[in-house]
């Protein structure tokens, strides 16, 4: 099994700009989805760096030897911990070449003991890859159902 080193990014040691960009295209061009919105990457990464209260969160990022990425997941704060999860794994790649090294079960077992409170995952689109998480303790049970809306007005 190969070695890995692991790195932390919170809102007080955040990621720099050129981070922000490696790990939106890591997470883009690794993650088993067609049409990952890489804004919307990004937007996670901003709300994990956030300094606001209610919000914030961490970047874990796992590396090879020869400091390639490897794996990145990507967790947001809810700021409602007691009734809903208070953490959200919204974002979770990993180079499909080293996942035969059992780089998965590491990562998301660093990742739950790092993250305060309940966590959330959304499988949505990902179902294959649900043995991972309830392996890892994740319950199966909720069911979320969400209102999708076309466009957001605020007038």
């Amino acid at each position: 099994m190969s070695d890995f080193t692991y790195k932390l990014f919170t809102p007080f040691d955040p990621v720099t700009k050129v981070q922000v960009a490696g790990i939106a295209e890591f997470v883009q061009s690794n993650l088993p989805l067609e049409n990952i919105d890489r804004k919307a990457v990004e937007g996670a990464i901003r709300y994990a760096m956030s300094h606001d209260h209610y919000a914030g969160g961490f970047i874990l990022v796992m590396y090879t030897q020869d400091s390639q990425l490897a794996s990145v997941a990507i967790v947001n704060k809810t700021g409602m911990n007691g009734y809903f999860p208070a953490s959200i794994l919204v974002y979770y790649a990993a180079d499909e070449k080293l996942k035969t090294e059992g780089l998965d079960e590491r990562m998301i077992k660093y990742v739950l003991k790092i993250c305060e409170g309940d966590v959330l995952i959304n499988l949505e689109g990902q179902e294959k890859f649900s043995h991972l998480y309830t392996e890892a303790g994740f319950d199966s049970k909720p069911l979320i159902l969400r209102y999708p809306r076309e466009t957001v007005s605020y007038n």
